[in-house]
This record gives structure tokens, C-alpha cells and sequence, in this order.
């Protein structure tokens, strides 16, 4: 996962690579969340892999708030 944002600029950091393996744990416990239908509905496969698109792209841009915001 950390190749995607070094080629979108991004220096790799011990910030960086702790920020995205948090994000990693996050997206296991929102899927896990989305399939096993913990909120009312569960989200349309395409709207679920925006939202978690969008959040690694935020996590990582936190890393270095210069490059905000990156683009994916």
C-alpha cells in the first residue's frame, strides 16, 4: 500500500507507515462492520470503496499537511 503513495509523492516515513497501518485496521474493522451489517444497511460495494479511498487519502495527506490535498 505504501508504493501507491510514494508514487503519488509522498516520502516514506516512519509517520507515513504508521499512519497507514492504522488505516489498514480501520478498512479490516469497516469492512467486517459493512458485510456483517452492523449499521442499518449495508453500503453499495462501489460507495464503500470510495469511503475508503477517501479515508486512506486523508490518513496519508495528515502525515504532511503541505501536500493536502493529495490526489488519488
Amino acid at each position: 500500500m505504501i508504493a501507491v503513495f510514494l508514487q503519488l509523492g509522498m516520502t516514506d516515513t516512519p509517520l507515513l507507515r504508521v499512519a497507514l497501518r492504522s488505516w489498514v485496521a480501520f478498512a479490516e474493522e469497516a469492512l467486517v462492520d459493512n458485510v456483517a451489517g452492523v449499521s442499518s444497511t449495508q453500503l453499495p460495494d462501489a460507495e464503500f470503496v470510495e469511503f475508503l479511498v477517501r479515508t486512506a487519502v486523508s490518513v496519508a495527506s495528515s502525515v504532511d499537511p503541505a501536500r493536502m490535498p493529495l490526489k488519488a
